[in-house]
């Protein structure tokens, strides 16, 4: 279901004129073959791939695959730490908290196999050259790093040009040299942000309630609720970030990662592991991942 709501994604977003297939001048929209591989496979080119801030997919990671090799080779590392995830997760004498991390790591790695498999088949095929959709999600130091540098890249392209970009276009500019003026405008676009914050945090849980539906039957608001809360989080987070500043009280980056890992953890337990736990989605997956890659 993924793979198919990206594909709806991208047709939305082409509706709007935005969007990976909406861009002038691209090669791929100048063959129908390359434009059937952009649209249908869960892949952004790297033309045009975006990340946070508007940074490009050089602001990856170094390691980040580039050319078929190293989409395969990160394919296999993926599928074979996902296999070993997947067992961790399940063993009984760990914590349930570390379980549950074993859980996301399991995540991150079979799904971050599954959209390298698709980016070495756009660009051995069809010559598209495509970005990393997911960059070592557990070594974030924040829920925004997380979200939005890390973790499912693809995805998070998608939301931030259907969702979180129209509605900061409409934000004011600062023309004025009134300091009044000046302090209205900041606010204003504070609050644009956290709202358009919202509205892409809150459309992505509903996106999950659809997929929790078809993986499971089963409908339920804690995924909703999970996804929704991750804007205040973030809000809040860069809040404290900047009064650390301010204070030099900054955490070295071991802690962070560490307490970044904790926390988004101890937030999941309860509204994104518990429903996958009593649901049996959590047995499936991991059925399927060594049905998989094994």
């Amino acid at each position: 279901m993924g793979i198919l709501s990206l594909a709806a994604f991208k047709v939305a977003a082409f509706a709007m004129g935005r969007g990976p297939l909406a861009l002038p001048d691209c090669p791929w929209l100048q063959e129908l073959p390359r434009f059937g591989a952009v649209l249908s496979f869960p892949i952004i080119p790297r033309a045009v791939f975006k990340v946070s801030k508007g940074a490009t997919a050089d602001a990856l990671s170094s390691s980040a695959p580039t050319t078929p090799s190293t989409f395969l080779y990160t394919y296999c590392c993926k599928a074979g730490g996902a296999t070993v995830a997947a067992a961790l997760a399940v063993w009984p004498v760990l914590p349930q908290l570390l379980n549950h991390w074993f859980y996301a790591l399991c995540l991150s790695l079979s799904l971050g196999a599954i959209w390298d498999f698709w980016c070495l088949v756009a660009v051995l095929w069809f010559g598209v050259e495509a970005a990393p959709s997911f960059d070592k999600p557990w070594l974030s130091t924040s829920f925004a790093d997380y979200w939005s540098r890390r973790w499912n890249l693809t995805t998070t392209y998608m939301l931030r040009v259907l969702i979180y970009e129209p509605i900061m276009e409409g934000s004011s500019q600062i023309f004025s040299s009134d300091a009044a003026a000046i302090r209205a405008a900041k606010r204003q676009r504070m609050l644009r942000r956290l709202a358009a914050l919202q509205a892409t945090f809150a459309f992505s849980g509903l996106w999950h309630l659809l997929i929790f539906y078809y993986a499971t039957g089963l409908v339920t608001y804690h995924w909703f609720l999970f996804f929704s809360l991750q804007a205040p989080i973030m809000a809040a987070e860069a809040i404290l970030v900047k009064w650390a500043k301010q204070r030099q009280l900054l955490l070295r980056r071991p802690a962070a990662i560490f307490l970044t890992n904790f926390l988004l953890i101890v937030v999941a337990r309860p509204l994104f592991f518990g429903p996958c736990d009593w649901s049996g989605m959590c047995t499936a997956m991991f059925d399927n991942v060594k049905g998989s890659f094994v």
